[in-house]
């Protein structure tokens, strides 16, 4: 197995040597190079249906506050970064190949640059590439009515004889007009003379890259799935495992069915052959290092997947997340606290198995079983840790806002526990009064504390009309 990640650097501009252009290309990288440094395993994701977040991710580091350039942002000189949305419009070569090739083509990366810098460069450029087609765009974008423009042209050339815009193309402009006659127009100059104008400095992607160059979003990756397959195309594994990596060796763990499902001996015989070729003959479990694990992925039997790796979430929980929002109301202001991570139909076993395997539960079963038992996992980590919620929230109230703040912080307690989020959701449409007011006095017990663990897990359950479930948005603090 082949797997490869982005290159990515900077180089000059062909047309600005002074201002860079970001450069990508695929290479091949080590499996050790994934998991011990965190290098993005490009190769393996495009090929597989996970969706990690990357292109998010590597938006938010781009339109960061610190990687702008100084006051270029107020004069428009530096835009947000817009992340593809959708696969479809990407092509096959997905949202990230898309993001990085509209980076490379639109702005300009800089170590550091004035205003004055730039007017400088734009008018050295103007005046080289002086011509007909640039002059008279410049004079008809500053006078936009044929008779202001008459008498701009006339006060530089008195017989000139104009009757419409169409007489002036009879004209050379560039003979008649020089760049000194727009000296006073700063962004004019600028948008004729710079062809791109969204500047970023050199730094940005260092957030994103390796000592190499190579795409990282993390500083390691510690779990993947490999799967053992009959055919190469075949996403019915015959054995999974989850593996977890501990310094230079990997463990795996393999998802057996009950001994008393039907092709449970025919699994556990596979499972037996695939450890014997890691000299660990008898064992389900087993350990390899990544030498041997990289050796024996070349099998075109088995799948390497990342169903854990999720960039986006790490940068919502890194700090403010940026927002293409243009609406007036700014959240900046005062602190939002929230909490939301309800599931739904399509969240993958793989998720449910994750969150179980953190607290030694069993791992087998359907997708239903599975949710079940997160379910009751949840109960019981709420009814241990609920009179910790209840000190925190009867110092503090909250109010549930309508509308959502994408800068929303988690709440400050729980801040260790592995499953904070879900428990402290439960919490708020547990305490929430009249669905407004967050209090530790009131709790609602209409919905039983299982079937509204198992409606946030995505089950379609219609107990109580929590099917579908309303997740609340935003609170914010009130005294």
């Amino acid at each position: 197995m082949d797997i490869k990640t982005y290159k990515i650097g900077l180089e000059p501009d062909k047309a600005i040597p002074k201002f860079k252009r970001l450069t990508f290309e695929e290479v091949p990288i080590a499996l050790k190079d994934v998991f011990k440094y965190g290098i993005y395993p490009l190769s393996i994701l495009r090929a597989g249906i996970e969706y990690s977040g990357a292109s998010v991710a590597m938006g938010y580091n781009l339109n960061l506050e610190k990687v702008h350039v100084p006051n270029f942002k107020q004069l428009d000189l530096s835009g947000e970064i817009k992340v593809p949305k959708h696969d479809y419009y990407s092509g096959s070569k997905g949202r990230l190949y898309t993001l990085l090739e509209t980076v490379a083509a639109d702005v300009y990366f800089v170590d550091k640059l004035t205003y004055a810098e730039l007017l400088e460069i734009a008018i050295m450029r103007l005046r080289k590439l002086w011509s007909d087609r640039i002059a008279s765009s410049m004079a008809r974008k500053l006078y936009s009515s044929f008779d202001a423009l008459r008498n701009f042209l006339k006060t530089k050339k008195p017989d000139i004889k104009l009757i419409g815009y169409k007489s002036a193309n009879k004209y050379d402009l560039s003979t008649i007009l020089s760049v000194d006659d727009f000296l006073t127009e700063d962004k004019l100059l600028i948008t004729h003379g710079i062809p791109t104008r969204n500047f970023r400095l050199a730094t940005a992607i260092d957030s994103f890259i390796d000592a190499n160059g190579l795409l990282r979003l993390s500083p390691s990756i510690k779990h993947c799935t490999i799967a053992w397959v009959h055919e190469a195309r075949d996403r019915n594994a015959v054995v999974k495992y989850h593996c977890t990596v501990d310094g230079d060796s990997v463990q795996w763990q393999p998802d057996l069915a009950e001994s008393s499902s039907q092709n449970s001996e025919a699994q556990r015989l596979q499972a037996r052959k695939i450890s014997s070729t890691f000299e660990a003959e008898g064992k389900y479990c087993f350990s390899s290092s990544f030498k041997d694990m990289e050796f024996a992925l070349k099998d075109e039997h088995f799948t390497l997947r990342f169903p854990d790796l999720d960039y986006e979430t790490d940068c919502l929980t890194a700090g403010e997340f940026y927002s293409e929002a243009t609406v007036a109301i700014s959240f900046k202001a005062i602190t939002c606290y929230g909490e939301n991570t309800k599931l739904h139909k399509y969240t993958t076993n793989d998720y449910f198995k994750s969150r179980l395997r953190e607290f030694g539960k069993k791992l087998t079963g359907k997708k239903d079983e599975l949710i079940q038992r997160l379910a009751e996992l949840l109960v019981e980590q709420y009814t241990l840790h609920k009179k910790e919620m209840d000190m925190y929230f009867s110092t503090h109230k909250f109010v549930r806002l309508d509308v959502s703040s994408k800068s929303t912080n988690n709440f400050p307690v729980l801040t260790e526990h592995k499953l904070r989020a879900p428990l402290l959701l439960m919490y708020c449409l547990r305490h929430t009064r009249g669905n407004t007011i967050l209090e530790a006095e009131y709790e609602n017990h209409a919905v039983e504390l299982v079937d509204l663990a198992k409606a946030l897990c995505g089950a379609e359950t219609q107990q109580c009309g929590i099917c579908g479930i309303t997740v609340p948005t935003s609170f914010v603090p009130v005294q």
